[in-house]
């Protein structure tokens, strides 16, 4: 065997080392950003949630002291929309669970980047 045929044959051979550890680390930074978005998805459901109960307390508010002078208040606006918000947000949130719950692979038996040997 040539050294040019020797050389070529290393090449490949360390050529799909690395394929195989990038593969391998795409797939741990996917588990990374699958996660975040379940923490972010979390965090939503915990605004919508606070904003819904916001929404509820309000409606405990007593009218206008009679005889006091009008005033103008941008919370019940608020309020308004932050309980339009969160029922749009539960919706498309419980539609996206529903639809990232059919297209989720079985998890894969891939060790984690850090596993592999470095050259």
């Amino acid at each position: 065997m040539t050294p040019l045929a020797l050389r070529k044959q290393l090449l490949v051979a360390e050529s799909e080392l690395q394929r195989a550890q990038l593969t391998a680390q795409l797939k741990h930074c996917g588990t990374l950003l699958h996660g975040l978005f379940d923490r972010t998805q979390t965090y939503g459901s915990m605004l919508s949630s606070g904003a819904t109960l916001l929404t509820g307390l309000a409606s405990f508010r007593t009218g206008p002291v009679p005889g006091a002078a009008p005033r103008l208040s941008w919370l019940p606006g608020v309020l308004k929309v932050a309980g339009v918000v969160s029922t749009v947000w539960l919706a498309i949130r419980s539609r996206k669970k529903a639809s990232a719950q059919a297209l989720t692979p079985p998890p894969s038996s891939v060790p984690p980047p850090s596993t592999f040997p470095r050259p």
